[in-house]
């Protein structure tokens, strides 16, 4: 059974839902770790992502989502790229007109990409 986290002496702050919680106790579980442990390795994992994402793609740069689109700063183009889904439900970016490009690739590893929406496609 997962650990529980303690709670601070004085007022209560809810920082994590209790269905989250409940989630991510049974995901430590399965795995044999702590609550904690998982905590961690989680970000951790998330620091590696963005430092990851410097070095593959350093001209790319997330700078918001909004309606359920991925806005991406391409330095290199001095662009930014609106990246949604497809009529078809794919990862589409709007600057390529693309399905496979390095904007899609970027957005791919956002945690956002599963709240991506469809794109108003341009005829």
């Amino acid at each position: 059974m997962a650990e529980k986290i303690l709670k601070p002496k004085g007022p209560s702050i809810d920082i994590i839902k209790s269905e989250t919680y409940e989630w991510l106790g049974k995901k430590a579980d399965e795995q044999g770790k702590s609550l904690r442990r998982f905590l961690n390795d989680l970000l951790d994992m998330v620091v590696e992502r963005e430092e990851f994402l410097a070095q593959v793609f350093p001209d790319l740069k997330k700078i918001g989502f909004t309606d359920g689109h991925l806005y991406i700063k391409d330095d290199k183009r001095s662009e930014v790229a609106t990246i949604g889904l497809d009529e078809k439900g794919f990862v589409f970016c709007q600057l390529c007109k693309k399905i496979d490009c390095p904007h899609t690739l970027y957005s791919m590893a956002m945690i956002e990409v599963t709240r991506l929406a469809p794109l108003r496609m341009k005829k």
